[in-house]
């Protein structure tokens, strides 16, 4: 070996015998045990919290110059009641400035970590006294001068490890519970203003929600603690699992920044991916990206959000007041949106469902109403939902103090528009309530979409306003009261031919009756139809119905009951009486004959009854009276003449005396 080299090899031998002396020496010669009590009172005088170290601190050497503290464990403030614990800390120095009397922390490793979390009825959480400024007296005195960066303490470490940590929280206002388990986290080196990235991964088990998830957080961070700031970029989160009952949720979020502080978050670029179950069968999609921020000190949401649901468009505004007691604002607008794809199907078809035994009735709960606090608008551009279909709809909601109101609501529907106003109510006994004017609909398709009948077609106004209250949909149709009319134009009564009826029927006025059920293709036409209903307690009364028709004059009265699905009216058939042919010579023979026809039954069956015995014999006493009332107008005519003839030949007499009386 060459000289120079054999003089750097021995120079650096020497190098490392020295630091090695001086490591030893330090090991040696301190004692960290020593400075134990010192460091718990400082903690107990600065928090008021007990910190507790009940094993002695080990030093290390490899692989790195250390600390081993143990077990450890930070009581609440004032209480001896355990905040947080580990089983293990761990805690490194860099070897190099440790010689020059300088500590900067190379690696610190915490396992078994638990901490107990607890927010009160105030909204106060328990580390609160653990972010606060400290008390301004024990300030330093305000020189005039601003502290240089350099002169700031630097923030340096070479990493961070947790592992199989576990969190527990309990919210006292609300009563959620959230269990965190399996939490591990690592960081690498973390130094003042200077990137550096973490990772994240731990599970979520909770109740009010249930919750059994699985959460996974990936971001570069900067630390900016002389402000009080850390901005964290490029993060990328999972979250998958079950909530709230629903399997297979699986939730990704990517921000392109997140800056927070004690007082507010800010996010900047923000992506959401959700696939979640659908209630009615499949998977929905969702899709957002936008922006929001959270002032922590005011407790202030903001938030604005567009995107899609499956194949509809949203773009959302909305802001957020009181985390205990949230208020909220909104501003929702969504384009096509096909409800039905979300409403839950029936587990088998109601044929089937018939056949055996019911199962108990789904209950309505509005429960939630009571801590609902909300205020916006919904703007959609066109909606199906339970198989109807309206456009343009535009409604504002008002919720609070256990009452939410759609006022206005306005929308297209079914070739006209509609007005008015919807509310339900969970205080005491939950309630609904409709206050609608329907102008220019077409009923038919309409009723078609609702009740998968179409008793009647027409079209023209319906106006209702109706209230009930339950929490069944039996109890909600039985307990209806209020008051619905409809006025209509050029459409027709369905599954029944009045005209037919009478026109085939061979006895005429001999008497007898004939009955039938409502056919799909059997209707009776008519000009105009007109009807108002009194409902109470799940049963509308009518009795002023008024239709025309070509060939006749429709009245009648009675029931529909609503709860029970089923009908009892009798109509009033008057064959009109100015027909000239238009009916075939049956009707002629019937013009003017008021024939009664009774609907009964359920909606789905209803049959009809024409007792032409009534008819005949109504027919013969107005023949009767028709004779009587024509005998007494004659009587009536020939008194009047012969009163009139009885005043001429008066008056004639007068004048005759009159006239003997002036020649005299």
């Amino acid at each position: 070996m060459n000289k120079p080299l054999k003089v750097i090899f021995i120079a650096l031998a020497a190098i490392v015998v020295l630091l090695v002396a001086a490591v030893a020496f330090i090991v040696a010669t301190f004692n960290p045990n020593d400075h134990k009590p010192e460091l718990i009172k400082l903690v107990k005088e600065q928090t008021g919290r007990t910190l507790s170290i009940p094993g002695e601190i080990r030093l290390t050497l490899f692989p790195r110059i250390g600390a081993d503290l143990g077990q450890l464990s930070l009581s609440e403030p004032r209480s001896e009641q355990v905040f947080a614990a580990a089983q293990q800390v761990k805690v490194s120095v860099a070897l190099l400035p440790l010689l020059s009397r300088k500590v900067e922390v190379d690696r610190v490793l915490v396992d078994g970590l638990n901490v107990k979390v607890q927010r009160d009825r105030q909204g106060r959480f328990n580390f609160n006294d653990l972010l606060s400024q400290g008390d301004k007296a024990t300030a330093p005195p305000d020189t005039g001068k601003s502290e240089t960066p350099a002169a700031m303490p630097l923030l340096q470490v070479g990493g961070i490890a947790i592992t199989n940590a576990s969190l527990d929280y309990r919210d006292n206002a609300s009563g959620q519970h959230l269990s965190i388990s399996k939490l591990n986290f690592s960081t690498g080196p973390i130094a003042e203003g200077k990137k550096s990235t973490l990772d994240f991964s731990a599970n979520v088990q909770g109740t009010n929600p249930p919750l059994a998830l699985q959460l996974g957080v990936k971001s570069d961070f900067t630390p900016q603690l002389a402000q009080q700031k850390l901005q964290l970029d490029n993060v990328k989160a999972s979250l998958g699992g079950t909530a709230a009952g629903q399997r297979d949720l699986q939730v990704k979020l990517g921000l392109a920044s997140l800056e927070a502080s004690p007082q507010a978050l800010k996010l900047t670029a923000l992506t959401l991916d959700v696939a979640a179950p659908n209630p009615a069968g499949g998977t929905l999609a969702l899709k957002l990206q936008g922006q929001a921020s959270v002032d922590l000190a005011r407790e202030v949401v903001q938030l604005a959000l567009n995107g899609q649901l499956d194949s509809t468009t949203l773009a959302l505004k909305a802001g957020l007041k009181r985390f205990a007691q949230p208020a909220i604002d909104f501003d929702l607008d969504l384009g096509e949106l096909d409800a039905d794809r979300y409403l839950p199907k029936s587990e088998k078809p109601a044929a089937a469902a018939s056949s055996g035994p019911a199962g108990p009735e789904a209950v309505i709960d509005l429960a939630a109403l009571r801590t609902l606090d909300a205020r916006g608008t919904l703007k959609i551009a066109s909606l199906k939902i339970m198989n109807l279909r309206a456009a343009s709809i535009r409604l504002q909601l008002k919720a609070q103090g256990g009452k939410a109101e759609l006022n206005p609501l306005t929308a297209t529907l079914y070739g006209g528009g509609v007005n008015g106003t919807l509310s339900a109510s969970a205080q005491g006994a939950q309630s609904l309530a409709a206050k609608l004017d329907l102008r220019g609909i077409n009923i038919g398709p309409l009723m078609k979409d609702a009740l998968d009948q179409q008793p009647i077609d027409g079209r023209g106004n319906v106006a209702m306003d109706v209230s009930t209250s339950g929490n069944t949909v039996s109890l909600f149709k039985k307990n209806l009261n209020g008051t619905a009319g409809l006025q209509l134009k050029d459409g027709a009564i369905n599954g029944l031919d009045i005209a037919g009826a009478l026109r085939n029927f061979k006895v005429k006025l001999g008497g007898g009756a004939q009955e039938g059920k409502a056919g799909a293709q059997e209707k009776t036409d008519f000009t105009e139809f007109g009807a108002s209903f009194k409902i109470s307690q799940g049963v509308a009364h009518n009795d002023d119905l008024s239709a025309k028709t070509p060939l006749l004059r429709l009245g009648g009265a009675g029931d529909i009951f609503i709860a029970e699905d089923r009908l009892d009216y009798t109509v009033k058939a008057t064959v009109v009486p100015t027909l000239q042919g238009q009916g075939g010579p049956e009707m002629e023979q019937l013009k003017g004959l008021t024939v009664p026809v009774r609907l009964s039954g359920p909606y789905k069956a209803i049959t009809w009854k024409i007792d032409f015995g009534n008819a005949a014999g109504n027919r013969a006493r107005e023949m009767v009276d028709q004779r009587k009332a024509q005998l007494q107008q004659e009587a009536q005519q020939r008194l009047d003449e012969e009163k009139a003839k009885a005043g001429q030949r008066l008056k004639e007499q007068a004048e005759d005396r009159l006239k003997n009386l002036l020649r005299r």
